[in-house]
């Protein structure tokens, strides 16, 4: 037998040696759900990569979904965007793109106005940067 031949059974018996040792409970003991750790993908923000505050408004684009455009922005971020007058928020992908000026620093898809109240007039918010990222739940 070539040495190099034996490599792929070297390596299924160390996978099985491996995958015997990960059995922590006895056979006779049943696993008990919700005794481990859990890890749970949250959405946490992140001031640090981008914070803004200042009025947004409606889009009159019939471009549908949930998004928004920021002038000047290097790459597109997922942002939470709070309304500072009512306390709603949403999460909403961010493009760079013309804010129509006078003085807006948000422009907001129809459905996303909607969804923080934003009717015809500008409205002051805060966006924060947010990361979806594992979390440890401890039981």
């Amino acid at each position: 037998m070539k040495p190099h031949s034996r490599i792929p059974a070297m390596v299924l018996a160390i996978g099985l040696t491996c995958l015997s040792a990960c059995t922590l409970l006895p056979e006779d003991e049943p696993a008990r759900p919700g005794t481990g750790f859990q890890i749970e993908m949250q959405e946490i923000q992140r001031p640090d990569i981008l914070s803004r505050e200042g009025p947004a408004a409606r889009s009159s684009s019939q471009s549908g979904g949930m998004w928004g455009v920021v002038s000047g922005l290097r790459t597109s971020e997922q942002v939470l965007v709070e309304n500072t007058e009512n306390g709603k928020t949403v999460s909403i992908p961010l493009y760079s793109g013309p804010t129509g000026g006078g003085g807006i620093i948000l422009r907001l898809s129809r459905s996303a106005a909607d969804e923080l109240g934003i009717e015809d007039d500008p409205v002051p918010i805060r966006m924060t940067a947010v990361r979806i990222e594992p979390q440890l739940i401890q039981p």
